[in-house]
């Protein structure tokens, strides 16, 4: 009896505590041709901002736009009260009225004396002895200051059209306007305001001519080429739709803060409430591939993929080609392999005992 009870008890001392297995769990290989794409995030910029400065002196009587209102070009800015330059227009279209009817009045007797003239020029052809020379000199020398009057009052009438102008050029100037179509960025006129000429009052961030400027790492950079195809989007906003472009450059120097560089895609027709100063992202297409190998992200670790054989840990060495954000392209020997490990990777080595808690199947 005591001889058996020995027995068993070196038998359970042998066998030992049971082997400890890492719980894994799995995610898909997926081969077959493949779109990369990078993810990248940025701000729409404008091209062309233009500073709306007051071009007469004149008190602000009303400020219709405000900023951040959008505006087309022409739109009314800032509105400076016009009284004074009614006026002036008034006087000087006054003036202009004037010199018309004084211009017509010597036309009118340089044409009589330019008749005279001409008949006793007729008269002393046929009868000689009728017309002296002195009455014809005289007939001569009234049409040359009859029409000396003329040219001066036709210098006169240039004169006051040259002042009507000027009038309402001085009173369009009352009204600023937006040179371009954009959004209003600045807006200093205060109802009320004196102004003097060359005061900056408002500034106008163009919108039809954007720009976007996209973040991109240290690690995306060679992968992106010019003229690459690219979907922009604000984030958050679908009803403003999207814009389908091509990368036009990748500024080259990195910020000194985040190491990122900058990739431009210029909007030439941007969507319908896209602004200056809005986020956006992009998706940029990397390449395309027609024969490729993914897995995802969270199942490299160290240069290297773990799949299951035989209830145990197998280390398959990669490559990464591309970066395509949840999913890695790579390149390996997954020969056999459908499956690989995304979460306890951390915990294994070649050969390790495992357990599948869970994962998806191919």
């Amino acid at each position: 009896m005591y001889l058996l009870i020995l027995l068993l008890g070196c038998q359970k001392a042998a066998s030992g505590p049971p082997a400890f297995t890492v719980p894994v769990v799995l995610g898909p290989v997926q081969r077959g041709p493949a779109v990369v794409r990078q993810h990248l995030l940025g701000e729409l910029t404008s091209l062309a901002e233009s500073s709306v400065a007051a071009e007469t002196s004149g008190t602000v009587e009303g400020v219709p736009a405000r900023v951040g209102s959008p505006v087309a070009a022409g739109d009314l800015l800032v509105q400076l009260d016009p009284a004074a330059a009614r006026i002036a227009l008034d006087v000087a279209e006054a003036r202009l009225a004037a010199a018309v009817a004084e211009l017509k009045g010597r036309e009118a007797a340089r044409d009589r004396l330019e008749a005279d003239r001409a008949r006793l020029g007729k008269v002393q052809g046929s009868q000689p002895e009728a017309i002296s020379a002195q009455v014809l000199q005289e007939a001569e020398l009234r049409l040359q200051e009859a029409q000396a009057a003329l040219d001066a009052g036709q210098a006169n009438q240039e004169l006051r059209r040259a002042e009507v102008a000027a009038a309402r050029l001085e009173l369009a100037r009352c009204s600023l306007r937006s040179p371009v179509a954009g959004v209003v960025a600045r807006q200093d006129a205060r109802i009320g305001q004196r102004v003097a000429p060359g005061t900056v009052l408002v500034e106008v961030v163009a919108t039809g001519e954007l720009e976007a400027l996209l973040d991109l790492g240290e690690g995306q950079a060679g992968q992106i080429s010019l003229g690459a195809p690219l979907t922009l989007q604000v984030p958050g906003r679908a009803e403003l739709g999207s814009y389908e472009g091509q990368v036009g450059g990748v500024v080259p120097a990195a910020e000194s803060r985040s190491r990122n560089q900058k990739l431009r895609v210029d909007l030439a027709l941007p969507p319908s409430g896209w602004l200056p100063g809005m986020a956006v992202e992009g998706e940029v297409q990397v390449a395309a591939l027609s024969d490729a190998v993914q897995v995802p992200r969270d199942a490299v670790f160290g240069g290297a993929v773990f799949s299951i054989a035989d209830g145990k840990a197998k280390k398959i060495p990669v490559q990464l080609r591309y970066d395509a954000g949840a999913m890695l392209v790579v390149e390996a020997d997954f020969t056999g392999v459908d499956q690989v490990v995304v979460r306890g990777n951390e915990a294994l080595q070649d050969g390790s005992p495992v357990t599948e808690v869970g994962g998806a199947k191919p």
